[in-house]
């Protein structure tokens, strides 16, 4: 498994315990189907997140009192250390990140736990 595996595996695994978040994978890529017409499968779309999620926000009773989702694109990328210089964003995935936030979606580059979930928590307090 590769850095940048892991470090999905685990985001998905301590923000997918959260009641008050729906989360998957997102996989992009071309794969090969072994079946008995040896295909080649590509899925999703250039540039975009490896995780998507549906947060829920409860609005306040002075905005009504009802509750919203908010749709997140998490584009994970293995942590800075001292010996690598990590993961970056490819101009696709910008482009894609720009078209999603236009359009109201948010959307971070994680690379650990504590950031995915330090972000989810600032999305509920918009």
């Amino acid at each position: 498994m590769n850095r940048e595996t892991a470090v999905k595996n685990s985001i998905l695994i301590a923000l997918g315990s959260r009641p008050d978040v729906m989360i998957w994978n997102n996989p992009t890529g071309v794969f090969r189907a072994y079946d008995s017409f040896d295909r080649i499968i590509k899925v999703g779309l250039p540039g975009q997140p490896d995780v998507l999620a549906v947060v829920n926000i409860e609005i306040t009773p002075e905005m009504v009192g009802k509750s919203i989702g908010a749709f997140v694109g998490l584009e994970i990328k293995t942590p800075k250390t001292n010996t690598n210089t990590a993961g970056r964003q490819s101009e696709k995935q910008k482009n894609w990140q720009a078209a999603f936030e236009k359009k109201g979606g948010k959307y971070a580059v994680i690379r650990s736990p504590n950031e995915a979930i330090s972000f989810i928590n600032s999305i509920k307090v918009l």
